[in-house]
């Protein structure tokens, strides 16, 4: 399921990423691009609202990214790698 995730996290940032640089950042470096610092705050909320779409699609699990406990948490919005550890758990807590 890890790669599926990843690859409905990647559909929607290039979705959502208009300039050439940082798509082209997001190519290369995956895991380490930096969400937080590369997209407006807008722009993230459709991010995840989005994803949180894809995941209820695709996966028929509910999820809420978004949620007060993500604010709370250490940085899952950093980067791509955190927000997909934040989401597999949250995944995770769903299916169990």
């Amino acid at each position: 399921m890890k790669s599926k995730l990843e690859s409905m996290l990647l559909s929607t940032l290039r979705e959502s990423i208009e300039k050439d640089q940082l798509l082209r950042n997001l190519e290369e470096n995956f895991y380490e691009f930096k969400i937080f610092s590369n997209v407006d705050s807008i722009s993230l909320v459709s991010i995840l609202i989005d994803f949180e779409g894809k995941i209820q699609d695709e996966l028929g699990v509910t999820v809420l990214i978004s949620s007060e406990r993500a604010m709370s948490a250490r940085g899952p919005f950093y980067n791509v790698e955190s927000l997909l550890k934040f989401t597999q758990e949250l995944i995770d807590e769903e299916t169990q």
